[in-house]
């Protein structure tokens, strides 16, 4: 039979670090101040941390609360206005009676100039004191029927935006609706704001449309 091996008590026993933790922590006062201190530094530090955290969440919140507020201080009438103050080159894209214009052209000054495109060609032309003129390499002559076909007053920019500023309108998420009769014909308009500017106008009836682009 084997015999049970006899085991030696003057081997040393291996202590893991929670007992050698253990016994300086019951044995030296110095040691457990040690971890008192560290234990008090670690404390400090999560609280430091978690003001932090709290500090920089309210201060999201605050610019959000202040981009918030700046859009709805925006005074839409002014930015109505400021259409007539740009010099920047705008389009309007107009179908009337199942046929196409495109106009590129400017508003400085209260005069519109630019040019009309058609089927027909090309044409440069200048609108100034209610007067439509054709112009020409070395003249501009008068021509009424050049936009014979179309609503001016939805075309020059001053006189939309005086029909626009006497008329009641809703607000739909940052588009400002209008409701329009004009020579017996109603038309819908949409303005659209972004970034506390109008960046496209939308005029709408049965037979014609007239799409602003700044």
């Amino acid at each position: 039979m084997f015999k049970k091996k006899k085991q030696n008590n003057d081997e040393p026993v291996m202590e893991n670090y929670w007992d050698v933790f253990v016994r300086n922590y019951r044995d030296s006062e110095g040691f457990r101040v040690l971890v008192k201190l560290g234990g008090y530094f670690i404390f400090v530090g999560i609280l430091v941390i978690l003001a932090i955290g709290v500090k920089d969440v309210n201060r999201e919140r605050d610019d959000s609360s202040d981009q918030t507020e700046e859009v709805v201080t925006v005074n839409y009438p002014e930015l109505l206005d400021n259409i007539m103050d740009r010099e920047d080159d705008f389009s309007i894209h107009v179908h009337v009676d199942d046929q196409d214009y495109e106009i590129r052209a400017t508003f400085i000054d209260n005069v519109m100039e630019g040019y009309l495109e058609t089927s027909g060609g090309t044409v440069k032309f200048r609108i100034a004191d209610g007067q439509v003129y054709e112009v020409n390499l070395h003249d501009e002559i008068v021509n009424p029927n050049l936009f014979s076909n179309m609503n001016l007053s939805l075309v020059v920019p001053s006189s939309l935006i005086e029909l626009l500023k006497n008329t009641s309108y809703q607000e739909d998420n940052g588009t400002f609706i209008y409701n329009l009769f004009i020579d017996g014909i109603s038309y819908e308009v949409k303005v659209n704001i972004t970034e506390d500017a109008v960046d496209g106008i939308e005029i709408l009836s049965d037979n014609a449309s007239y799409i602003y682009e700044y």
